[in-house]
């Protein structure tokens, strides 16, 4: 038998050489994946910010009115926040209540000298709506 078939010759055999493929395709098959992922994690992150500018504003733009110009009940019913649907923030929603609150904040139907302002806004996500709410108090002052 000439060398050039001996099974003691040094090499790789065909297994060997399916295996290794099979790894690296698993591995980069894996990587590739975190790409998407990575992506639409950013995006939900910055729609979060979004949404909590947009409420901030409106928190802000409510508590630099004085205490009894404040009015009660929904303020803002649930709508887009901007009308133009060329704007991307046409696709967050707010909605805005006002409540009076007793001293352990529970609603009360009389002014007990606080208001409790509630600020909704609606994400526009992948997996469906989703929703953040920020609440403060403003006192009679």
């Amino acid at each position: 038998m000439s060398k050039l078939f001996s099974k003691n010759r040094p090499g790789i055999s065909i297994l060997e050489v399916i295996i290794s493929l099979a790894l690296i395709s698993i591995i980069v098959l894996s990587v590739a994946e975190l790409f998407p992922r990575g992506i639409i994690t950013g995006k939900y992150g910055e729609n979060l910010t979004i949404a909590t500018n947009l409420a901030q504003g409106k928190i802000e733009s409510l508590l630099a009115d004085e205490y009894n110009a404040i009015g009660i009940g929904t303020v803002e019913p649930k709508s887009p926040v901007a009308t133009d649907s060329s704007d991307p923030l046409s696709a967050f929603e707010r909605e805005t209540r006002i409540a009076y609150v007793d001293d352990n904040l529970n609603e009360t139907m009389s002014d007990t000298g606080l208001k409790k302002i509630v600020v909704i806004i609606y994400i526009p996500s992948q997996f469906g709506e989703k929703s953040m709410t920020f609440s403060t108090l403003i006192a009679k002052k």
